[in-house]
């Protein structure tokens, strides 16, 4: 049987193997554990996850070392954490059912962050986070060097 969905949760829970399109064209396929534990382009991972998108500059801001080009964080690798000099903002909390997801911006950075603790933090809380797992993708980036100041 084939079934077309544009919704992950509905492919995820019900495919033996996705295949995922793009413009028509066939960008990759697998088991739908595969695919969403491993993707292997971009598109995919923005497709199957609520995930937050980062380019390479927003990425170290929050402590992310990469030298791809965008980095891809999953709502779920984000973690509230405990600890002292909460630096995120709550900016939004999105209804999910039994979740929530929160939208938290630092320094004009924003992630997705799932939260199970319902009505914990309300719009505008300060919270601490960490990042358990993140996928890089794009272009390998050149190391910044400092240039002398001539160079400059």
């Amino acid at each position: 049987m084939v079934l077309v969905s544009h919704d992950p949760a509905e492919i995820l829970s019900m495919a033996d193997e996705l295949i995922v399109l793009k413009e028509g064209e066939i960008v990759e396929n697998g088991s739908p554990e595969e695919l969403y534990n491993s993707p292997k382009l971009l598109y995919t991972a923005q497709i199957l996850a609520s995930s937050s998108q980062l380019n390479l500059e927003d990425a170290k801001k929050v402590g992310v070392k990469t030298t791809r080009g965008t980095v891809v964080i999953y709502a779920e690798h984000v973690k509230i954490t405990k600890g002292f000099g909460a630096k995120w903002t709550v900016k939004q909390v999105l209804f999910k059912g039994f979740y929530e997801e929160l939208i938290i911006e630092r320094d004009k950075v924003y992630l997705r962050v799932t939260n199970h603790s319902k009505g914990k933090y309300p719009k505008s809380s300060k919270i601490t986070v960490s990042i358990e797992h993140f996928y890089e993708f794009g272009r390998w980036q050149a190391p910044v060097r400092n240039l002398p100041k001539e160079m400059d």
